[in-house]
């Protein structure tokens, strides 16, 4: 069994750090990532993720 988790680790409006690591069923650790991902605004019309439009 695996287990995959993620968390963010900073950022603001515009840009968020996250990292993220799959672990074994012991939780000795197999992979890691890091990511820099940009948040974008929805098309007009359709709403925000969130629910905040």
């Amino acid at each position: 069994m695996l287990t995959a988790r993620a968390r963010i680790a900073g950022g603001g409006r515009k840009l968020v750090f996250v990292q993220g690591e799959v672990l074994n069923q012991d939780g000795q650790r197999l992979a890691h990532g890091d990511a820099v991902i940009k948040r974008i605004s929805p098309p007009p019309g359709q709403p925000a993720p969130d629910g905040s439009d």
